[in-house]
């Protein structure tokens, strides 16, 4: 039976992973706005975060997946592991090379995407290995073994700060391609570690056979966990695409930091509905209780994140150079708001993903996500970045009304009634 320790050490470990790459980033980001122009962090941002999306998109819903299947398939793991990190690295370099294609359409700021053909493999790359670490960090999660997942994140993001330090110093590459291509380095760097040491405690000391019936046998699943997981992900990629377009790339170069933070924040919120995941599939009938431990964590940790955000966020923002502080201090007014519709949304699905409802949560959150994009892209031709948050926030906020009687009717009505929840 899951106990409430392991619950704590595995959300403290997934939260820890995103303490260390954010901390670590920040300094990433620090270091690039002192090498290379205010225009040509703005433009890395925007190219960073969408290949974040198009690795996402490869990612095809196979890691959140695999935290459903891997309990209920003992022996087979390393196999179904295997099948669907080669699956998705495969399709995320293929649209890797469509985004490359159409970037510039978007905006005339992405040319430089396609500027050199060392930027084009680059990009490619980029989205099938961060297609590939999305799936391993959650392959990792239904081992119950979250502590690989900070492992391999520590060790990307230590390795893109010394690639970043090392290519604005020495000159190798320029711009966009200098930051781009040490974030994409750094990932594949950890992903051949990450293999290395699970070799070396024993875990690939023989050959598993890849087990691509299991992506044949669960493709419906799987498409049903992606859209989802897209529909989720797709606003928080967007938004600096959306700056920069809307905007310009100064713009969006100051107000990237400041999603950043925000991002941070909610990725710690996160870490508490993974684990639920994990342990409610683990131990069927145990969602009222362990979604009462998570909703009141992360419940708080929202509260003192939004807080944090907005009196010690502009000072952070500050180090970075007072033209990224001008053009992203009044964002913090606003955005650190969205941290607490964060956490209902993330109950919400994790009780579909449970009760296999996962195709009805899907319609309601990619209403959600097209209003949240919509918000911002409208707010922000209104009134700046300030305009933006008002958009994105209310957005949010009509999503939680609809979303909030499941949580009360799966989570907090049977906790406090002293009855277990169905899902």
């Amino acid at each position: 039976m899951f106990r409430l320790r392991e619950f704590l050490l595995s959300s403290a470990s997934l939260g820890t992973s995103q303490a260390v790459t954010a901390g670590v980033g920040f300094v990433f980001w620090y270091l690039a706005a002192h090498l290379f122009a205010q225009a040509e962090v703005g433009v890395a941002s925007a190219v960073i975060s969408a290949m974040s999306l198009v690795g996402a998109v490869g990612a095809m819903g196979l890691g959140t997946l695999l935290i459903y299947e891997i309990p209920r398939r003992p022996g087979r793991e390393m196999g179904m592991i295997a099948a669907s990190l080669a699956g998705s690295m495969a399709i995320g370099a293929v649209l890797g090379l469509v985004f490359v294609v159409i970037a510039p359409l978007l905006s005339a700021e992405l040319v430089p995407v396609r500027a050199s053909i060392l930027m084009v493999v680059t990009v490619a790359l980029g989205a099938g290995l961060t297609s590939a670490s999305l799936v391993i960090d959650q392959a990792v999660i239904g081992l119950m073994r979250s502590g690989l997942q900070l492992v391999r994140n520590v060790l990307a993001a230590v390795g893109r700060l010394g690639l970043l330090a090392a290519f604005g110093l020495i000159g190798a590459g320029a711009g966009a391609l200098a930051m781009v291509g040490a974030w994409v380095v750094a990932v594949g760097l950890s992903m051949l570690a990450l293999g290395a040491y699970s070799a070396w405690r024993g875990s690939l000391r023989r050959s598993y056979p890849l087990h691509w019936e299991f992506l044949g046998e669960q493709r419906g699943n799987a498409l049903r966990h992606h859209l989802l997981n897209l529909a989720i992900q797709l606003p928080g990629w967007a938004m600096p695409v959306i700056a920069l377009t809307v905007l310009s790339a100064r713009v969006n170069a100051g107000f990237y930091f400041a999603w950043l933070l925000v991002g941070f924040a909610s990725f710690v919120l996160a870490s508490f509905v993974w684990v639920l995941y994990a342990s409610a599939v683990r131990e069927p009938g145990s969602m009222a209780r362990w979604g009462w431990v998570s909703l009141r964590l992360s419940g708080a940790a929202a509260l003192v994140g939004a807080i944090g955000l907005m009196v010690v966020g502009p000072w952070v923002i500050e180090i970075f150079g007072r033209g990224y502080a001008e053009v992203a201090r009044g964002a913090f007014v606003v955005l650190p708001l969205t941290l607490f519709p964060t956490v209902i949304k993330g109950h919400y699905v994790t009780i579909n993903r449970v009760r296999g409802t996962v195709g009805a949560a899907s319609w309601l959150v990619s209403g959600g996500a097209v209003l949240e994009m919509l918000g911002g892209w409208v707010g922000a031709s209104a009134r700046g970045l300030i305009g933006l948050g008002i958009g994105v926030v209310t957005a949010m906020v009509l999503e939680t009304i609809l979303m909030l009687p499941l949580v009360i009717e799966t989570i907090i009505r049977p906790q406090l009634a002293g009855k277990p929840s169905e899902a």
